[in-house]
């Protein structure tokens, strides 16, 4: 791919970090009543680590055809699994302490990307062992659909490995399919629109999000302290001054494997349309595409962002209807401004 082509690729990247910003403005700020937007922004929801893992899997296949040292290349992905797998373990023992699996097999959106990113940089260049696991991954989360089976970090919990790892194959296939022939592009772009279409007509795009058919819920129980449950540090502390413990049931929200083609076409057509524009128009989406190519530092300063917000906002303004629409652009507008600054600072330099 061209160089206008990773500026696209880092758009639709920067458009889900914006999409994530909003729905985890709302649930912060969350008004009395929900405007329609933001019910509907509610229920795509799926589609934003959707476009996390087709784009990761995407990245990742271009970066394999790119390199000259396929072992070397390989290192430094393993590395960088391992780098976001510590990353999110971290977080994760911050806000949730220490917990058994979860702290290694469900720790969050960077912890499947570690899990994914180390499987991918071990298949590849092999396309064809790439479509097996991909059906076997299927297969396998079918079968445990069927038969009740819940495995923590496999089809339960946040960011369960299964359906994110079928995605993230998606990407991969999808980018050793375009390399091959370019006109399949548009065969893969009408066919995504086709899969939407039909599926919106049959079952309605509300049921993203409502109803048994997009959205499966999940429990995890933790084991927490009876003075605190959200805090790492704190329940460390009470557990070495014997407090007591209780458990604690988180909920979680998985995609079904129904909604798994749905999710992958709208991520497509999303890479598509942002790749399409900065083929265009190179210099349109620059603040969006360097958002997206710093993707990790504004995934860790956004949580901090929104936490100073949640402080120092009073709490007559907390729940307006417009707060967290305002919170969402100040936010991404900061983070924009900042990724852009520094690429240019950079690129000066």
């Amino acid at each position: 791919m061209n160089q206008q082509r990773d500026l696209g690729i880092d758009a639709v990247r920067g458009f889900a970090m914006v999409l994530m910003t909003s729905t985890h403005a709302l649930r912060m700020f969350r008004p009395d009543s929900l405007p329609d937007f933001a019910q509907w922004l509610f229920r795509i929801e799926p589609v934003t680590p959707a476009i996390f893992f087709l784009v990761a899997g995407w990245g990742l296949s271009r970066s394999h055809r790119r390199t000259t040292d396929v072992p070397a290349w390989r290192k430094r992905q393993w590395v960088r699994s391992g780098i976001l797998f510590s990353i999110s373990a971290a977080v994760f023992f911050a806000y949730s302490g220490l917990q058994w699996p979860e702290s290694i097999v469900s720790t969050g959106v960077l912890g499947c990307l570690a899990w994914t990113i180390a499987i991918g940089a071990l298949i590849l260049p092999r396309t064809a062992l790439a479509i097996g696991l991909l059906v076997a991954s299927v297969v396998v989360r079918a079968l445990f659909d069927s038969r009740g089976i819940r495995v923590d970090g496999l089809n339960s919990g946040t960011f369960a490995l299964l359906p994110n790892l079928p995605i993230f194959l998606a990407g991969i296939l999808g980018d050793r399919l375009l390399d091959r022939n370019k006109s399949y592009e548009a065969i893969a772009g009408t066919m995504g629109a086709l899969v939407i279409l039909f599926l919106s007509y049959k079952i309605g795009f509300r049921n993203l999000w409502d109803g048994d058919w997009g959205i499966e819920r999940s429990t995890q129980e933790y084991v927490v302290t009876i003075k605190h449950s959200r805090n790492g540090f704190a329940m460390i502390s009470d557990l070495i001054q014997g407090v007591p413990t209780r458990p604690f049931l988180a909920r979680f929200n998985t995609p079904t494997l129904s909604l798994l083609p749905v999710l992958v076409a709208m991520a497509g057509l999303c890479g598509q349309f942002f790749s399409m524009v900065t083929d265009r128009f190179p210099h349109r989406l620059t603040a969006l595409s360097a958002l997206g190519r710093h993707g990790l530092v504004y995934y860790l300063a956004h949580f901090a962002v929104l936490g100073v917000i949640a402080v120092i906002l009073p709490p007559s303004l907390s729940s307006q209807s417009w707060t967290w629409l305002v919170v969402t652009f100040t936010v991404a507008g900061l983070g924009m401004i900042s990724m852009y600054c520094f690429d240019s600072r950079g690129a000066r330099s």
